[in-house]
Order: structure tokens, then C-alpha cells, then sequence
């Protein structure tokens, strides 16, 4: 996923408070799929709406 690509320009990001292990962990996993904690954080996201939007339809 390209950030540039998917509309995340400049100016475009908020600051958030995570705790350290949270961030430390989610470093981690982005470095395991060779991708930035950005990019790990809004396909995170993304993939948490699709399930709840399954289990809000009905789907599992």
C-alpha cells in the first residue's frame, strides 16, 4: 500500500497517544512485512472496518 497512492498527502495526519509496547509492537510487525508503521496502522484500520462491517451485515 503506497500512502501517496491512497490519498494521505501532507498535512493530512493526526497526532495520536499510543502506549510504548502498542508502538513497539506494531514497528515490529511493520518491519516483518516490509512496510512503514503508517502503512501498518491504516491497513490495521482498514481491515478492522471490513470485519465489522461483515458482522454488522450479518457476516462472520
Amino acid at each position: 500500500m503506497q500512502l501517496e497512492k491512497k490519498g494521505y498527502g501532507q498535512g493530512e495526519f493526526v497526532g495520536v497517544k499510543i502506549p510504548k509496547e502498542v508502538w513497539h509492537r506494531g514497528k515490529i510487525a511493520a518491519v516483518t512485512h516490509n512496510i512503514t508503521l503508517i502503512e501498518f496502522i491504516a491497513e490495521a484500520i482498514n481491515e478492522k472496518l471490513e470485519r465489522e462491517k461483515g458482522v454488522s451485515d450479518g457476516h462472520s
